[in-house]
């Protein structure tokens, strides 16, 4: 399946209206229409709000600076124009980021700095390493808050001693459904940052819905990680038995280990250190039983790794879930731990939903 979403960071959008995100686009080709804040009710999942975020059994508003949620509805006309033959539809593209190719957002959520100085922004769902490791500190190329993750001389994996790094996962937007999602953030290495052998960076994850964790059933996820002299990949957590055999050849390297994921694309760019770097992805899921599955890595707007034949799931109740959010050296022996305190630093965060099941 060709996946024609590109992401991108900077959206060309042509308006914003209080709680909504309008996406403007030529009339009578799939236009979109703005779905109107609900009022505030109880609440036991994201799934009963409107906004897609439960908090102390209230639903979060849409536009509420809690949730910075914005949602709109797609609504297809009865005959589609001759105008829009081959999907052109006039949709706006944008600079170097968004769901750029023509795409059209149906929801998204964006979090670019943290002004409270807490994760309240996430919609944290399991805390699960690493507390003492995070503070909120000054952006050393601005004036906003920014989320800083410390890694302790000697730490390298979350079960080891001292805990490096930090770990949760949050669900700031209701996934459910969702087919294409697109997901980035900004991390900045400090000037002589020590990347070591290498360790984890963010991403998204999915599965069932009992999913907790990578041993749970129907597990999925889509990190980066950074590797020895600041080479980047994209690190993916797929049922490797199910994957055609160049998903393990992508270009500039790819190693496939059953315990450990797919490292894939490995030294497709390098991070660079003393600037903020942007990481995106733009996920298709697979039809289950076919490889049409996809994933699309962009670095500062550029395309490094793409890739349009990858089985992610497995069983129609598996999808989207949220955020996975851990950062720490490793590897799993002391070879990996970095020999002196570090930190990275994190801004900028979003979530959209392109396409629907």
């Amino acid at each position: 399946m060709h996946f024609s979403a590109i992401i991108s960071l900077t959206f060309g959008l042509a308006g914003i209206v209080p709680a909504v995100l309008a996406i403007p686009q030529s009339p009578g080709c799939n236009s979109l229409e703005i779905i109107p804040p609900k009022p505030r009710s109880s609440c036991t999942s994201n799934n009963e709000c409107a906004s897609g975020v439960c908090r102390n059994e209230i639903c979060v508003e849409v536009g509420d600076p809690e949730s910075q949620v914005h949602l709109v509805k797609r609504v297809l006309p009865e005959k589609t124009s001759d105008k829009c033959a081959g999907g052109d539809c006039g949709a706006s593209t944008s600079g170097e980021g968004g769901a750029a190719g023509g795409s059209q957002l149906i929801s998204e959520w964006k979090l670019p700095g943290f002004p409270s100085h807490d994760l309240s922004g996430f919609n944290v769902v399991h805390d699960k390493f690493g507390k003492q490791n995070r503070k909120f500190i000054k952006d050393p190329a601005g004036e906003n808050t920014v989320l800083q993750v410390i890694y302790p001389a000697g730490s390298y994996a979350p079960g080891a001693k001292p805990v490096g790094g930090t770990g949760f996962m949050a669900q700031p937007i209701n996934l459910k459904g969702a087919r294409v999602v697109a997901f980035g953030y900004d991390v900045f290495f400090p000037a002589g940052f020590n990347f070591v052998k290498g360790g984890k960076l963010p991403g998204m994850y999915g599965g069932g819905p009992e999913t907790t964790g990578r041993d749970s059933k129907g597990f999925f996820s889509s990190r980066f990680m950074f590797r020895t002299g600041g080479e980047g990949e994209a690190h993916l957590d797929v049922p490797l038995d199910k994957q055609v055999p160049g998903f393990c050849k992508i270009p500039p390297k790819s190693v496939c280990n059953p315990s450990f994921g797919a490292s894939i694309g490995r030294g497709a760019w390098k991070f660079p250190t003393g600037e903020w770097v942007t990481l995106s992805q733009s996920i298709a899921l697979n039809t289950v039983g076919k490889n049409d599955g996809s994933v699309i890595v962009k670095v500062n707007g550029k395309v490094v790794i793409e890739f349009h034949e990858i089985t992610w799931i497995t069983d129609s109740s598996s999808g989207f879930l949220g955020l996975a959010f851990e950062t720490f050296f490793g590897g799993g022996s002391k070879d990996w731990a970095t020999p002196i305190e570090q930190h990275t630093l994190y801004k900028n965060f979003f979530i959209q939903i392109v396409d629907q099941l």
